[in-house]
């Protein structure tokens, strides 16, 4: 997602920037004074490093507006708008992993986000990727007829989207699952050139992360963002137990307020509840819920020093999984320590690798700190606070040995919101279950665990959990055998014996659409219908069909495509943030099967544009201008933002996706624009074509006209129909010459009348080519 509007966070922002090897000015260190971009330094370039556009990226799916980077940090403090925006309000600075280990010399090393010590290797492939639910080669475990193989080799899912051969079979991001409405995949590493270069104290323990965020647009699961980390032990030695943490720096409150960072407040909780299940029966139904978050609010009020308003949202992180075990069971997603940080306070963020190593692994309750198993608490002085999260130590990692750990970054209106919206993303990562191996006889009886011994010779002695005689059995197979080790009764049923997380619903993708800057004749040859969207008092949306193709059974059952949206917001004064999900409003809805007040989706079709290619499974997929739609009720020289959107149906009901656009996106309409260009010229559309947008106006009073073009001189006959096929006017009927041509209908009949309120058919027929084109005629 590309974005502009760049302006600096906070002063210490400019600490950063030298670490990264590049230049920057003194003015930086003023706070918010807008600044150019630095040149990059030495190897670093602008290939490899995604924050800073063109190459920002950030999640736009739901409200939770969140910027990802590809050097481990969840935010940008260097050089994004905003790094969490809902609402309006901005919310963080930016998070991020510590790994941290002791070394041979027995001292300890942790590598963190904030001193830039995770980065991408200096390679343009090493870029951030975008996917969604669906896609073509990143098809889920039992989602679809590939059930996860994409590639036909026997392997699920064994690539990651990261523009690299990881598997060595000579194919790039091939067989890779891709997850919700909207995901962003990226790796780095801490053993960069780069990084030690740069960053002389800087101690690497050769580790690769391969990180995978994910948002999801249906209502109830929209107001988080997923993340995954794959840790892996990429060097050459064996690397001593290793503490992982997620460190958060929250900064609430409205942008264009000074200092807003500085009134917040901090606490954390256990939050355990329990939700029904309407898929489930019985002691299934009830789905319960155990996670451990840290969060941040805004102070009520402000304070004395910054009286800025107050934010509503209440933002933190939540744990959603700990290192597994060795035998793959995982452990319970209680946090081996909570922190939070104060500057200038005996609390305030260690600056060493000792401090930061002592304070992932303290125990104590110290100054307000609380140990995890306590009453919730939280501080009461408002300042500029940080929080870490420590998951726990990922043990001992042989060469190539990795953990997955997930959590999210969940906003809330209020506390009350918070905590449901927590409880939600961990019902979303728990409760998908598949028949991955396709036995019926694995996974039954409430057996979801697979015990096997790797190793002949070697033995695991189970306790039973579900059992209060505390039975012990001893386990030597190399085959597995089935234990029921959560004590849930509702997994490991009907033959479903493996968990697949993030089982959220999942409308159809979004269309890409002529509001893209970017998407443009001259930058796209595919895009030979393409109309800018400014004109003259009306404004022409065009997308194309990637919604429809993408129509297709996901872990939570089939879903339908049914028709597009069309939102807009007038005159948004949002300086950083985009306009949040309450401000659109709904313009036009466009149906396949139209009730109501929706329109017929054929009508505003162009049925005569070819495809520019298929997906995976065949679908003719559709250049931009394959819909288009005139929005007339506008006024030349407003600045409005309109985004299109897809829905569809599921199992339980409708879901459609959320609006947004980025700011460059906006479309001023002008009396200087003239009116929309009629046609691209007939070099490039070859056939004979309607010009996108005709005709026009559309409903119409007086009179509307047809624009087209000939490729050569050709016979051609333009006629109007009602709808039970009469013909009502014929407009043009002999030989024209190549070029443009316009034809007017005024609403008359072939006998002179005035023809009756209502929808009309209006034909092309050039040769052997036909096109119609629907139109509503107004009283």
């Amino acid at each position: 997602m590309r974005r502009g509007s760049l302006r600096m966070r906070k002063s210490r922002a400019a600490v950063l920037l030298p670490a990264l090897g590049l230049a920057v000015s003194a003015s930086v260190a003023l706070g918010h004074t807008p600044i150019t971009r630095p040149a990059p330094a030495g190897v670093l370039g602008t290939s490899s490093y995604d924050f800073r556009p063109p190459d920002l990226f950030i999640h736009t799916a739901g409200p939770l507006m969140l910027q990802i980077t590809n050097m481990g940090m969840i935010g940008n403090p260097f050089y994004g708008d905003f790094s969490a925006g809902w609402r309006g309000d901005e919310y963080l600075y930016y998070a991020g992993l510590w790994v941290g280990s002791v070394g041979a010399d027995q001292l300890p090393h942790v590598s963190t986000t904030g001193e830039t010590e995770f980065r991408p290797v200096a390679d343009p492939r090493w870029k951030v990727r975008e996917s969604f639910e669906g896609a073509d080669h990143a098809n889920r475990l039992n989602a679809s007829e590939f059930n996860g193989d994409d590639d036909g080799d026997g392997r699920v899912d064994e690539d990651f989207q990261d523009g690299l051969d990881n598997d060595g079979d000579g194919l790039v991001d091939e067989d890779y699952a891709a997850i919700g409405s909207q995901m962003f995949s990226c790796a780095y590493r801490d053993d960069t050139p780069e990084a030690i270069a740069n960053l002389p104290g800087h101690v690497p323990l050769g580790l690769l992360v391969q990180q995978r965020s994910i948002q999801w647009s249906t209502p109830g699961i929209d107001d988080f963002v997923a993340v995954e980390y794959r840790i892996i032990n990429d060097g050459d030695e064996r690397v001593s137990p290793t503490e992982v943490a997620f460190f958060c720096d929250p900064d609430i409150g409205p942008k264009d307020h000074d200092r807003y960072w500085m009134d917040d407040l901090v606490g954390w909780d256990r939050i355990d509840t329990t939700f029904v299940s309407t898929d489930g029966a019985g002691t299934c139904a009830p789905f319960h819920v155990s996670v451990s978050a840290a969060f941040m609010w805004d102070a009520p009020d402000g304070d004395a020093m910054n009286p800025e308003g107050d934010a509503p949202g209440v933002f933190g992180t939540v744990l959603l999984s700990r290192p597994p075990t060795i035998f793959e069971i995982y452990a319970d997603n209680v946090p081996r320590t909570i922190r939070w940080f104060r500057p200038a306070s005996p609390d305030s963020l260690p600056t060493d690798d000792e401090g930061r190593y002592q304070a992932m692994l303290d125990w104590r309750t110290a100054g307000g700190n609380p140990r995890p198993g306590i009453a919730a608490a939280s501080a009461t002085v408002p300042s500029d606070y940080s929080y870490l999260i420590t998951a726990g130590a990922l043990g001992l990692m042989n060469p190539g040995d990795s953990r997955i750990l997930r959590v999210a970054y969940v906003i809330g209106d209020g506390f009350d919101g918070f905590r449901r919206n927590a409880a939600r993303a961990d019902m979303v990562y728990e409760s998908g279950w598949v028949d991955a191996d396709h036995d019926p006889e694995t996974g039954t009886n409430g057996k979801e665990t697979c015990l096997k011994v790797l190793n002949p010779g070697d033995v695991i002695n189970w306790d039973d959990p579900c059992d209060t005689l505390h039975i012990t059995r001893t386990i030597k197979s190399q085959t597995c055998y089935w234990v029921d080790n959560d004590c849930n009764p509702a997994t490991g049923v009907l033959g479903n014996e493996t968990p697949v997380h993030w089982a959220g619903v999942v409308p159809p993708p979004n269309p890409r659409t002529n509001l893209d800057p970017a998407l443009t004749l001259g930058t796209d040859s595919t895009q030979t219908a393409y109309v800018p969207p400014a004109g003259n008092g009306r404004v022409t949306l065009q997308w194309d069909n990637r919604s429809e193709c993408y129509d297709m059974n996901n872990l939570t059952g089939p879903r339908t495509f049914e028709g597009y949206r069309v939102w807009r917001v007038g005159s948004w004064q949002g300086q950083w943030i985009g306009p949040g999900d309450q401000q659109w409003t709904l313009v036009a809805e466009l149906r396949r099967d139209p009730a109501g007040d929706a329109t017929d989706l054929a009508s505003i079709t162009d049925p005569g544009l070819a495809p520019v290619r298929r997906t995976q499974r065949g679908c003719p997929v559709y250049p931009v201008g394959r819909y288009t739609f005139v929005d007339t009720s506008v006024v030349n020289g407003r600045r409005y933002r309109y985004a299109v959107t897809a829905f569809g149906m599921t199992a339980d009901g409708e879901h459609g996706n959320q609006p947004y656009t980025p700011p460059e996106w906006a479309v001023v309409p002008c009396d200087g624009c003239g009116p929309n260009p009629a046609v691209v010229p007939a070099t490039v559309r070859s056939p004979a074509r309607l010009a996108a947008g005709t005709p026009y106006p559309n409903p119409f009073g007086r009179r509307t006209s047809l624009e087209f073009a000939l490729p050569e001189t050709r016979a051609v006959r333009v006629t109007v129909y009602d709808l039970q096929g009469r013909l009502v006017r014929t407009l043009m009927d002999g030989d024209q010459q190549a070029g443009t041509h316009t034809v007017t209908w005024r609403g008359r009949t072939d006998t002179g009348g005035r023809a009756a309120a209502g929808w009309y058919l209006i034909k092309l027929r050039a040769g052997a080519e036909v096109q119609v084109r629907r139109v509503v005629l107004l009283d």
